[in-house]
């Protein structure tokens, strides 16, 4: 990877330097790419395609068109969640539930081989010729899961996003969920869901999303969020994935009563403004991905 400080343009192409005494590699550009000032480009890999088997460039272009922030439109919120990914309300209490439970199987999936991987491994003489065999297939495990992950959440972030240009937002709120594990003793099963949960690069994704259509993001703290019946008021601990008040018995989705919550304290400052009206499910992609569902993760 050659970041910008390592780029020069020169005769239609790019020099990408190396070390000291070596000569630079010099990249031919397309013509569209040719014209372009130096500080147009950003970032420069080699990259190995698996599946063509060969390696390929891939070049980071700055467009040079800045989109300032809206100051008109609504606000949104989203609840982060390990199973469903985002549930995203608006201030009319209508909530879109993005699922993609293909992310938390392929964590699974990941976990259950690493385990039998690393056994394996660690019944061989070290450096061995099937030590050295095994090292290689857990490598490409993790680094074809890494990247089946990372598509998804592409698909699912570029989905959010269009949801919230549809509806017109001009703020995206969602929970801060980073201490979500600080000073608690969690049993082993919720480590390793809260371990596998990416739900920081999630939102890397999404704040350079949103941005190209002049959409912010902020955090708040979701405390009580989850627990407080957003029609009531009153706190209820959900069991499962229904949430189910007991003083005025308001049933529905508790990532729904989540992201409702955190629209209604975005906008009134406090739970119980904004009343349910609708929860929907959308799926940001195909299940065995056809090549026109490609449009999704495309920033």
């Amino acid at each position: 990877m050659w970041k910008a400080s390592g780029l020069r343009v020169r005769d239609g192409g790019l020099l990408l330097s190396r070390a000291r005494g070596l000569e630079p590699i010099m990249v031919a550009l397309p013509p569209a790419l040719a014209s372009l000032p130096k500080p147009a480009f950003v970032e420069m890999r080699l990259v190995y395609a698996m599946i063509a088997k060969r390696h390929q460039w891939h070049l980071v272009v700055d467009d040079g068109v800045d989109v300032s922030l809206r100051v008109e439109g609504q606000t949104l919120a989203a609840d982060l969640g390990e199973i469903h990914p985002t549930a995203v309300a608006n201030e009319q209490g209508q909530v879109v539930i993005f699922t993609a439970r293909d992310l938390r199987a392929l964590h699974q999936y990941r976990n259950k081989r690493l385990a039998s991987l690393q056994a394996a491994l660690a019944r061989k003489q070290q450096r061995s010729r099937r030590w050295k065999r095994l090292a290689r297939r857990k490598t490409f495990l993790l680094a074809r899961n890494n990247r089946q992950r990372r598509a998804i959440e592409h698909k699912v972030t570029r989905a959010i996003t269009n949801h919230a240009q549809a509806e017109g937002a001009k703020r995206l709120v969602v929970g801060d969920v980073r201490n979500i594990a600080h000073g608690k003793r969690l049993h082993a099963n919720a480590q390793q869901k809260v371990s596998g949960w990416s739900h920081g690069r999630q939102i890397a994704f999404l704040v350079y999303k949103l941005a190209a259509f002049g959409i912010a993001l902020e955090r708040q703290s979701e405390a009580y969020s989850s627990k407080t019946c957003p029609c009531c008021g009153a706190t209820n601990k959900p069991k499962g994935r229904r949430y189910r008040c007991s003083a005025c018995g308001f049933d529905v989705h508790r990532d729904a009563v989540g992201a409702i919550n955190q629209v209604s304290k975005a906008v009134y400052g406090a739970f119980g403004h904004v009343p349910p009206t609708s929860t929907m499910y959308r799926r940001p992609f195909r299940r065995r991905s056809s090549p026109d569902t490609g449009h999704v993760a495309r920033a």
